[in-house]
């Protein structure tokens, strides 16, 4: 049996994951070849008393976990594998614990953060909002029993 067209949330999502992935290697890259947050305007002082001394583990964090895998599902997503709809409500979770994360831990510093914040933030609830659509669901197979689990 043919698949049925990809309706537009699941055309969408996948985009989304792989607009993360780029994201996240760029700003996973940008941490761990500069520790010390010189690359981006981040000064590790921000970090003190915090749980990290400089940004290395936070880059490897965003580099594998909101670069690689937010990629990885995205290739997922575009061969409609069924797992990857599954992953991808991680992606969109995930983003957003990240966000809210960096937000406890370093604070308000300026508009250039705000700005990040507010991009990625949206991203992940879009993601979240694409992947829980009705169509988006249907086109995976993942049913109503499925989301009121959730």
């Amino acid at each position: 049996m043919a698949r049925p067209l990809r309706p537009l949330p699941a055309l969408f999502l996948p985009i989304c994951c792989l607009i993360q992935g780029i994201g996240g290697l760029i700003g996973g890259v940008g941490l761990v070849s500069s520790p010390d947050g010189s690359g981006f305007g981040m000064p590790a002082a921000w970090l003190q008393g915090r749980l990290f001394e400089n940004y290395l583990i936070p880059g490897l964090i965003l580099f594998t976990v909101l670069g690689i895998f937010p990629l990885t599902v995205a290739v997922g997503l575009w061969r409609s594998r069924a797992w990857a709809w599954w992953a991808s409500l991680a992606v969109g979770g995930g983003l957003v614990i990240w966000i809210v994360t960096e937000i406890v831990i370093i604070g308000y510093r300026g508009t250039i953060g705000v700005a990040a914040w507010l991009v990625f933030g949206l991203l992940g609830v879009l993601i979240l909002v694409l992947a829980l659509a009705a169509a988006t669901r249907r086109y995976f197979g993942a049913g109503r029993a499925t989301v009121h689990a959730l």
